[in-house]
């Protein structure tokens, strides 16, 4: 693989799943990228996933798709 590279991607899109103190913070650290879009938060609890959402609001990024309970992880994967 030496010399390989990827052709650049305009607009890495991403899903975070686990919205606890680590997951969390990746919403916000992640926000401070340019080309980089939150599509969707996944949390077995929906509290997490409306407190990720309003960190995706304070930091002006679009709101994403929300997955929640013990098999949300599962649909999230289906639907990436």
């Amino acid at each position: 693989m030496c010399g390989y590279a990827a052709p650049k991607i305009e607009t890495v899109r991403i899903g975070v799943i686990g919205l606890g103190m680590r997951g969390s913070e990746a919403v916000r650290r992640l926000s401070y990228i340019d080309g980089l879009e939150i599509i969707a938060l996944c949390d077995k609890y929906p509290d997490r996933v409306a407190a990720a959402q309003k960190t995706l609001e304070e930091m002006q990024r679009p709101k994403a798709k929300e997955y929640t309970g013990d098999e949300g992880w599962k649909a999230l994967m289906r639907k990436q």
